[in-house]
């Protein structure tokens, strides 16, 4: 069993706890999410991940939980463990061992998606999808990279069978997901209508993480990262991540560098989630944007609806970056 596979696993789910602290290269704190901890202090840590015999395991010194580091995530984040047992498949063959575990499928598709689906900059202006685009104020540059489709469980259920139960009318901006390679790996739909879930990402690569702008991103410069892609085509040089979460989605990406990566969550200073995550994010030694309180609006789409301009948008990105004892003390500010 790999010692360092398992680390790697720890650092990957350290943004799920509200407190994560690096003791020594054999020792890991955490506020133990079995038991809650400590109900008085939220600073409360009783939860150890150590290395003993050449094995991780988990102990929780309020509650006594103590498993395994595979079983703790089996339990605890089981979208993490499903990864880790690729990645332990993985190893396993490389080193010509065998290990009875289904390997993550990726769909064959006899066409390519995009064949089914028409480009947004194709439409008559009068369009539906052509108009909530430009409703949305999206740069045009971007129109070309843009689908739509009148029934979007219809054309999922054709690339891959039964997926979606299928609907009568699903009509949905898609938008495409790239490797680097530009090697189309999955799509995020995005309804045109109230009802029903406002975004669904499908995945035709399921080991891939679920971003966009794999394809365009430059690594070695400042890269912004978003929660949604439609945020990400205001700003050059942008990630997006489709409903994951952004520190886990980044530490598995090759050839990021942290001090490069600024991180940018929603305007929302009174959600608990939000600041959780901000904290994580801050934790795990990442860069974050916090917002400053004349800026009202939600997110960057909305802030170019109300008025700002790209320029006006960059600029306070830019301006608000923060890091380590900086970031927490414009994070005490940001609470309101």
């Amino acid at each position: 069993m790999s010692m360092w596979l398992q680390n790697k696993y720890i650092n990957l789910m350290s943004n799920q706890f509200s407190v994560f602290k690096r003791k020594n290269n054999k020792l890991y704190n955490v506020r133990c999410p079995e038991c809650g901890d400590s109900k008085k202090n939220k600073f409360k840590a009783r939860g150890y991940f150590y290395l003993a015999k050449d094995k991780w395991n988990y102990k929780c010194h309020n509650c006594g939980y103590g498993v395994s580091v595979p079983n703790f995530m089996k339990k605890h984040n089981p979208q993490l463990y499903k990864e880790y047992t690729i990645d332990l498949l993985r190893e396993r063959d490389t080193k010509g061992e065998t290990m009875d575990q289904p390997k993550v499928p990726v769909v064959k598709v006899d066409k390519d998606p995009l064949k089914l689906i028409t480009k947004i900059s194709s439409l008559h202006h009068q369009h539906i999808a052509k108009q909530f685009i430009s409703e949305r104020k999206i740069p045009n540059i971007y129109h070309k990279d843009l689908f739509y489709t009148a029934n979007f469980t219809k054309l999922v259920n054709k690339l891959i069978p039964n997926k979606l139960k299928e609907l009568e009318e699903d009509p949905r901006i898609i938008i495409p997901l790239f490797t680097e390679k530009k090697s189309m790996f999955g799509f995020q739909g995005r309804a045109l209508s109230s009802d029903g879930l406002r975004y669904i990402t499908i995945l035709l690569d399921e080991s891939r993480p679920k971003i966009f702008g794999l394809d365009n991103v430059d690594f070695s410069k400042k890269v912004y990262v978003f929660e949604g892609p439609f945020d990400s085509m205001f700003v050059d040089n942008s990630l997006a991540v489709c409903g994951s979460d952004i520190v886990t989605t980044l530490s598995s990406i090759p050839g990021v560098i942290k001090e490069n990566i600024n991180i940018v969550y929603d305007n929302e200073p009174r959600s608990p989630i939000i600041l959780k995550k901000i904290e994580s994010a801050v934790n795990s030694g990442y860069n974050v944007v916090i917002w400053p309180n004349n800026i009202n609006e939600k997110d960057v789409n909305d802030m170019i609806l109300s008025g700002m301009s790209q320029a006006d948008i960059k600029l306070t990105l830019d301006c608000n970056v923060h890091s380590d004892l900086s970031a927490k003390l414009a994070l005490s500010a940001y609470r309101r």
